[in-house]
Parts: C-alpha cells; structure tokens; sequence
C-alpha cells in the first residue's frame, strides 16, 4: 500500500491524471493557504477546503484529506479539547479518508491543557489522543 501526501493540491492532481495508483491525501494546516496557490486570486484558503463545498471538489481528486490535529481536537478559547470537528463527518459523507498528524506524546505536540512538566516531557498524551480516538479517523500520523 502506498499513500502520497501533500500539502499541495496541484500535485496530487497531476499524479491522479498521469494514472499513479497509489492512495493521495491532501494535508491540511489549520490556516493559511497552500503554497501552490498562493499567486492565485480565486484560491481557497485550507479552511475553506474543509467546507463542504471545498470536500465536495477534494472527492474528486484525493483519496482523503489529514487535518492537522488542532483542527480534529477543535480546542475552545481555554485550549480544552471539543472534538471531533464535523469535518470529519463529512468528509466521509465524500468517501474520503481521513487522518491527522502529528500525534507524539512530548509535550509540545500537545494541547496545553495536557500539558505536565517541560516541553520534552511526556505529557497526558493518553487523554488527547482519546478524543482522537473517538473522532472517527481512519488513520494517524506520528
């Protein structure tokens, strides 16, 4: 099985139409825009591809899509966990895949709330990843 990931969707179209067989996911930051389409007037912004309309045009193209984990967490204005974020729903109302990354147990790949000692630290790793668990993912990234 091989899955190519990026966060370029030009990219991934090119392999779609030169007939790759592999699986493609379209990596997806919590903001900003993808680099290969930043000269463009009429381009969507990452967010504005996890919209229904912006899932819609993904099915057509990839395989599935990998939120960064902060958008699948979906933390409030305290940083607490609320997830799953509908994106995942509906992505699979689209047949897409969906993943997310980057889920390590050191501190600084946590939310803050669980967060214990230094950065390099193990934190309460097992409590984020149990709302990931729940989220309905097909699959994660560490």
């Amino acid at each position: 099985r091989v899955v190519i990931e990026s966060f370029e969707l030009t990219i991934l179209r090119r392999l779609r139409e030169r007939g790759t067989h592999a699986e493609l996911v379209f990596l997806l930051e919590a903001g900003g825009i993808p680099a290969d389409q930043l000269t463009d007037p009429t381009s969507r912004s990452y967010t504005e591809w996890m919209t229904p309309e912006g899932l819609d045009v993904l099915a057509a193209h990839v395989d599935g899509i990998s939120p960064d984990k902060t958008v699948i967490l979906a933390p409030d204005a305290e940083g607490r966990a609320t997830g799953p974020a509908p994106v995942v729903a509906r992505a699979h109302e689209r047949g897409l895949a969906v993943f997310t990354w980057t889920c390590r147990p050191e501190n600084a790949f946590l939310l803050p709330p669980f967060r214990t000692g230094d950065l390099a630290d193990y934190g309460d790793w097992r409590s984020e990843w149990a709302v990931l668990a729940r989220a309905g993912l097909d699959g994660v990234f560490v």
